[in-house]
């Protein structure tokens, strides 16, 4: 479930959420220099995520391998966007400590929400028994990636550009390296070795078209949004063919 949802997150992002912006939103500026790199960083994650998994086994040499990357792409990334052009704050901002409380309350909340998701996608893999990397790549994935699509639908209303496509890639950067990293950290996790290793590399050449297509583009449209949804179709069919 772990790696499921993680590289079933970071897909769903890239290519249904990614592709709904512009339909529900209008026209975008792609920032493309910052969506080519950290697409290339999140191609290069999944590479590492599958060279870790052909040994049926994640264990914590493989996760801080993984936490590794993401600290050498983050770093990478906060350096090239220091010279980014940056969002304007108002000329009286709200008072820190409320908004500080505010965030926390509501990780709080997505951590206790996160939590249940989990308990129901695990229930639902041995009530039908479906393989758990199958019910973590579509259904917990899609459910992780709504609060996405709600969170960037808001950024681009307010004007915050690169703020919404930051959150798009960040997330999908961090859901293959970080994030499924975590559990095997803690406690090493065996997995289906055929299965996952199929559904990783697939996913790796999904992000990697995204990201082509992305950065040579300068506006991203309802065409270049149908044709991320009709990428994420194609890659659902392709996935449920490993089953």
């Amino acid at each position: 479930v772990n790696v499921g949802d993680s590289v079933g997150s970071a897909v769903t992002q890239l290519t249904l959420v990614l592709g709904l912006l512009p339909i529900i939103t209008g026209k975008i500026e792609v920032p493309r220099r910052g969506v080519s790199l950290s697409g290339t960083f999140t191609v290069i994650g999944i590479l590492i995520l599958s060279a870790s998994l052909t040994d049926g086994h994640l264990g914590r040499i493989d996760a801080l391998g993984l936490l590794l990357w993401w600290a050498i792409g983050s770093l990478v990334i906060f350096r090239r966007a220091v010279h980014e052009q940056q969002l304007q704050l108002p000329e009286a901002p709200p008072r820190r400590w409320p908004l500080i409380r505010q965030l926390f309350g509501a990780f709080i909340l997505l951590a206790i929400s996160a939590s249940l998701a989990l308990w129901a996608v695990v229930a639902l893999a041995e009530r039908f028994g479906a393989p758990e990397f199958f019910v973590g790549f579509f259904v917990a994935a899609i459910g992780t990636s709504l609060p996405e699509l709600v969170f960037v639908v808001t950024a681009l209303r307010k004007g915050a550009v690169a703020m919404a496509i930051g959150d798009v890639m960040g997330s999908s950067f961090v859901d293959s390296t970080a994030s499924v990293a975590i559990g095997p950290l803690i406690a090493p996790t065996a997995i289906t070795r055929d299965l996952v290793l199929r559904g990783t590399l697939a996913s790796a050449v999904a992000i990697a078209l995204v990201t082509i297509l992305m950065s040579r583009i300068r506006h991203h449209d309802w065409r270049t949004g149908t044709i991320l949804i009709a990428l994420y179709g194609a890659f659902v069919v392709v996935m449920l063919q490993f089953a």
